[in-house]
């Protein structure tokens, strides 16, 4: 099974825990090399994730954590989702 192969089963399996969490909406960036993987609207926001396995480099978590800084908006939240060994979820803080 290939990486990419890998990558989008990690993606639908948040896409379904999103969904089961009351998502209204959840699109998958298709092959995306983006900031996020995931987008979904729920009722009282939007959250914007990266998928994934275990493991995500110092720069890539600066990008995030600086995209999070610059949001404005108190319903918008930018979500890392770990998918090995167990669901992980880890939340950037956005301004004040």
């Amino acid at each position: 099974m290939s990486n990419y192969t890998k990558g989008r089963a990690r993606e639908y399996r948040v896409k379904k825990k999103l969904e089961e969490e009351g998502a209204l909406w959840v699109v998958r960036s298709y092959g995306s090399h983006g900031l996020f993987d995931l987008t979904a609207v729920f009722p009282d926001g939007t959250r914007l994730i990266q998928v994934k396995k275990d493991y995500m480099s110092p720069k890539e978590r600066r990008k995030l954590e600086a995209f999070a800084r610059r949001l404005r908006a108190k319903n918008i939240s930018v979500e890392v989702w770990f998918t090995s060994p167990r669901l992980r979820v880890e939340r950037f803080r956005g301004s004040p």
